[in-house]
């Protein structure tokens, strides 16, 4: 009898060893399962926020950065990282300067957009872009870019890019200005806001703000690049000064390029295009 009872125990904590083991795995997979949800918490420039969690101080980034809905941008980019707003984000640059060097080793735009994205200017802002084919703010085809707030932006490439808009021999999506001063200035052959070489870009809203662009040689001010496409072109108001350059138009499109429909509705508009140009 007494072997039996001592048999009977040794069989309950032997099950009651494997049942722990088996609820033992089942623990490590929800913490598994935890420490994968959180995989993307962990933030390498954590140094960067200010005072507000979501204030980031582009001086104190030391890797790439992507900037969620709400994010501040402010200071001077010292690091040749790439700084992109998610998608669906509304991000504001106040006094933000990013000025990308021409090296092919850093080939992005000074600001990426992953998606939809909404940018609000406070203050002063200069963006640049890195290697000489990106313009200074990329979106994607299809996605819309949206710039708005009271202060002022100087957009600008390093070379073959749209000031706004497109890179080299590669399309962009819509872009939509609802206020600020914003000047763009194309690099060679591209629009200062559109398309860039060989690049198309689509539509072109502007609905307020004050805006100032240019095109380089074969290129619109607002519009399409050398040998590139561009969608329609709606101006609803605002402030609209634009020139082409050499055999680009005001408006429209580039040198040996095509351009959608272009649609005046209310504004004040200068708009000058060069030899053989609208």
């Amino acid at each position: 009898m007494k072997k039996l009872v001592v048999w009977s125990m040794f069989a309950v904590m032997f099950f009651a060893v494997l049942a722990a083991g088996c609820g033992g795995n089942s623990h490590d997979s929800e913490q598994t399962e935890s420490l994968n949800n959180d995989s993307g918490s962990y933030d390498p420039n954590e140094e960067a926020r200010g005072n507000s969690e979501t204030t980031v101080d582009l001086s104190a980034l030391t890797a790439d950065y992507i900037a969620q809905d709400g994010y501040t941008l402010i200071g001077t980019l010292g690091a040749n990282v790439k700084v992109t707003i998610a998608h669906g984000a509304a991000v504001t640059l106040k006094d933000a300067t990013i000025k990308g060097v021409d090296d092919n080793k850093y080939r992005w735009a000074g600001i990426i957009c992953a998606g939809d994205a909404t940018l609000i200017l406070e203050g002063t802002n200069i963006v640049r872009g890195f290697y000489n084919i990106y313009p200074s703010i990329y979106v994607p085809v299809g996605r819309n870019l949206t710039i708005k707030g009271e202060g002022s932006l100087e957009a600008s490439s390093n070379g073959l890019a749209a000031g706004i808009g497109g890179e080299y021999d590669n399309a962009c999506g819509n872009i939509i200005i609802d206020g600020g001063t914003i000047t763009a200035t194309g690099g060679r052959n591209a629009a200062g806001i559109g398309g860039a070489y060989y690049g198309d870009c689509g539509n072109i809203t502007i609905n307020g703000g004050t805006v100032i662009a240019a095109g380089s040689a074969n290129a619109s001010g607002i519009g399409g690049g050398y040998y590139g496409k561009c969608r329609n072109i709606t101006i609803n108001g605002g402030t609209v000064n634009t020139n082409g350059g050499k055999y680009g138009a005001g408006i429209g499109g580039g040198h040996y390029g095509v351009c959608g429909n272009i649609t005046i509705n209310s504004g004040t508009i200068a708009a000058t295009g060069s030899t053989y140009a609208a």
